[in-house]
């Protein structure tokens, strides 16, 4: 993508997407978060910490990131349309694929006017890797800010399930900077042969949080 210096307005609309004020859906969703708690697995802000590094650095965090950034750099739309395929059969679950095929329809839903892009069904990190295919800014910088918005909306999840203040939350957000810039640039400069991601704790939670009768999220 791009490797000039961006542009003030772009700094600005990349921000505004991954504003947490943002119309995606994402406060509805802990990805396996709320299990973990209710399981025992978690139990203060250094659990939680710990948690997010391994979905940031292995999971779909790092998954997300990379499929984001290969749409950016797409050739075509039937490209865009097969990395779209990739994304669903990523998912480690049913909830985890409904969540990005349900923020992805509500990211574009939200900007098809703005971008005149066709809002239809698309998982979040493509949907997201084809809007900002227009932004003049390199794929490391998006991908940074692509998971600080994903660490974001996780802590914020967190924080109505866990004993956790906001002073915890940002504590816990400013020292996972150092693992989302790391991330972020392996995802700038990974091939689509090799996306993939290991994080076994998020995708179990994930996937046992489905038999929870009583919860606040969906995934």
């Amino acid at each position: 993508m791009p490797s000039q210096s961006p542009s003030e307005t772009d700094l600005l609309t990349l921000a505004r997407w991954c504003g947490q004020g943002f119309p995606s859906g994402s406060h509805a969703y802990s990805q396996g978060l709320e299990w973990a708690l209710a399981d025992g697995q978690l139990s203060g802000s250094g659990d939680l910490q710990a948690w997010l590094i391994d979905i940031v650095e292995r999971g779909s965090g790092q998954i997300d990131a990379a499929l984001m950034c290969c749409t950016r750099n797409a050739p075509d739309e039937q490209s865009i349309m097969q990395l779209a395929e990739l994304a669903s059969a990523l998912c480690s679950g049913v909830e985890r694929w409904r969540e990005t095929l349900e923020q992805g329809r509500a990211f574009l839903d939200t900007l098809w006017s703005e971008l005149y892009l066709t809002p239809q069904l698309m998982p979040h990190p493509v949907a997201f890797g084809q809007a900002a295919r227009r932004l003049a800014i390199d794929d490391t910088t998006v991908a940074a800010q692509y998971l600080q918005s994903t660490v974001a909306a996780l802590t914020s999840a967190a924080m109505r399930l866990i004993p956790l203040g906001q002073r915890d939350c940002q504590s816990i957000l400013a020292a996972l900077t150092g693992p989302i810039l790391g991330a972020a640039n392996r995802a700038a400069h990974t091939p689509l042969a090799e996306i993939g991601g290991c994080g076994l704790r998020a995708e179990m939670a994930c996937a046992r949080h489905e038999s929870m009768r009583t919860r606040l999220f969906r995934s």
